[in-house]
């Protein structure tokens, strides 16, 4: 589980596995993604898919997350 406060609301994620939650958390400090959208990724990619992804720059499987553009996977 990860809470997530802001001034206006308080939300709980959850994960079906640690690694899940462990890619999650390690997202969170990525410019320009808000934490509905990194929630969204374990849907489309494992967490061993987005780290290979980020490792080799690999734009294409970054982007098939939706809503990551071309300019937000350059940024990881």
């Amino acid at each position: 589980m990860h809470t997530h406060v802001r001034e206006d609301a308080i939300v709980l994620y959850g994960f079906a596995h640690d690694d899940e939650r462990r890619c999650f958390e390690a997202l969170l400090g990525a410019h320009g993604v808000g934490p509905a959208l990194r929630a969204g990724h374990p849907l489309r990619l494992s967490p061993a898919q987005l780290s290979t992804a980020v490792l080799e720059d690999d734009l294409d499987t970054l982007c098939s997350v939706p809503g990551v553009g071309r300019k937000t996977a350059a940024r990881s």
